[in-house]
């Protein structure tokens, strides 16, 4: 994982201030107590974890200030990053950062929405460790008989429902993935729900992206796989 998070990213954590003390600005992050810190920043601005994957910030003393050590050093601490982050048109996480397109915004449970209409969104989900012996081939195939029982009912009272399955190369990373393709299309062409599920498998975790259009609004026009293929960043 990267030693560094764009400072962005953490605003959601961020008071948005910087704090003058001992002639120096620092950014002041607020942690998950409500508690506020002084974030170590490098040269752009960015905050640095240290190796356990922590947010370093300054150690204070009673007034605040950062405290300096016998070498000239200050006090380094850390907190925890949280498990995710949402700014605006980006999420950000332990594992991956996303940003968005105009258009998308995201909310505080990780989950993009489109033009502020809850019935398209994304949302990226770990779904944790491979079992031994598990890849990504077996926990698809696992998966399908369940998948066809539910276009089964779902064709009882949609005839014309589908459900397509591909493959796909993210390729800034080079990671494969399965996709499920689901459509419910009404008698007159057009689409009343359409889901893309995307499954993928990065440091022997497995992840899920969900793209979900309900109640007809779906955009053919949007290219999502075009837009994860570089903007979805696994670290």
């Amino acid at each position: 994982m990267k030693n560094k998070l764009i400072a962005a990213a953490c605003a959601v954590l961020a008071l948005a201030v910087t704090l003058a003390a001992c002639g120096n600005k620092y950014l002041v992050i607020t942690d998950a107590y409500g508690n506020t810190h002084l974030a170590v920043t490098d040269a752009e601005g960015n905050t640095v974890l240290n190796q356990n994957g922590d947010i370093e910030v300054y150690v204070t003393d009673e007034d605040g200030d950062p405290v300096t050590l016998e070498n000239g050093g200050y006090d380094i601490g850390g907190i925890p990053f949280p498990s995710l982050v949402s700014d605006g048109d980006t999420i950000e996480t332990p594992d991956y950062t996303l940003t968005m397109p105009d258009g998308w915004t995201a909310d505080k449970n990780g989950r993009f929405v489109r033009d502020d209409n809850a019935n398209t969104y994304i949302q990226v989900s770990d779904l944790g460790a491979l079992d031994d012996g598990e890849t990504l081939d077996t926990y698809f195939a696992s998966q399908r008989e369940g998948q066809e029982a539910f276009l089964a009912q779902v064709q009882e009272q949609y005839p014309n429902a589908e459900l397509g399955y591909d493959t796909h190369l993210f390729t800034a990373k080079q990671i494969d993935s399965r996709l499920v393709d689901f459509r419910v299309p009404q008698d007159d062409g057009t689409m009343f729900y359409y889901a893309l599920n995307i499954y993928y498998v990065y440091k022997d975790k497995l992840f899920k992206v969900d793209y979900v259009c309900s109640n007809g609004s779906y955009d053919e026009t949007f290219d999502v796989l075009g837009v994860l293929d570089y903007n979805l960043v696994m670290k």
